[in-house]
């Protein structure tokens, strides 16, 4: 029993090879273990009203078997929703839940969800970077309308601001997220403009993104061995 699946963001179509029959009980999860079962669905079949950014596992069987009967699991992530952000509205993000970030892309070096509260702003986690010396890149989710006219407000700090090491920090836009040179920096901060390991509140405003840019970070540093952290991100 062959499964196969295309997801969107809050739609899955399942279809699947085997056991010669057209109607099937299907059913699924968020985490293998709690089910909602349909019973007697077609082929293929379309799951609604699914959670953008989600692994969901489905499993089928023939109507005529016996209850336990069910195939193998097979896993699906339905794709990431674009954020809406209207006038007066705001989107936030405290690393908490999800690593680098729901809907966040890692295009270039080692950057991580990290733990260690004395170096966050609050909670336990922040977003780490590291990796190489020629550029750590990690791009927000897609916004709608198009970010130009966005404020981007976050907290930032080197690993050591004795750390000459730790290099710079840049905030920037990106055209093309599988393209780490299409990077273009908005603000740039040096580790001595820190005089204690303490974070930093910063703010960009992007007044000249092209259209369908993505919001990004960028650490340059000097040696693969030394980090650069953010946290409590918003956008607005």
């Amino acid at each position: 029993d062959a499964l196969a699946a295309t997801a969107t963001s809050d739609e899955a179509v399942i279809s699947w090879n085997g056991y010669g029959q057209v109607k099937f009980n299907l059913r699924y999860s968020t985490d293998g273990e709690t089910w909602t079962t349909e019973t007697e669905v077609g082929n293929p079949y379309t799951l609604t009203q699914l959670t953008p950014a989600t692994t969901y596992y489905v499993q089928v069987q023939p109507t005529c078997a016996d209850a336990e009967t069910w195939s193998a699991q097979y896993s699906i992530i339905t794709d990431c929703d674009v954020i809406t952000i209207a006038q007066g509205s705001t989107y936030t993000y405290d690393f908490e839940s999800a690593t680098p970030g729901t809907c966040w892309t890692n295009v270039a070096g080692s950057n991580v969800r990290s733990s260690g509260s004395n170096n966050t702003t609050n909670g336990s986690y922040k977003l780490q970077f590291k990796g190489t010396t020629t550029g750590n890149i990690v791009a927000m989710p897609t916004f709608t309308p198009d970010i130009n006219g966005l404020m981007l407000t976050f907290w930032t700090r080197p690993e050591g601001y004795s750390y000459s090491n730790c290099g710079t920090f840049s905030v920037g836009y990106m055209t093309d997220l599988a393209d780490a040179s299409t990077f273009v920096p908005v603000a740039t901060y040096n580790r001595s403009d820190w005089t204690s390991n303490t974070y930093m509140e910063k703010k960009a405003v992007f007044t000249n993104a092209p259209a369908g840019a993505y919001i990004a970070f960028c650490h340059n540093a000097l040696s693969t061995s030394y980090y650069w952290y953010v946290d409590d991100v918003e956008a607005s």
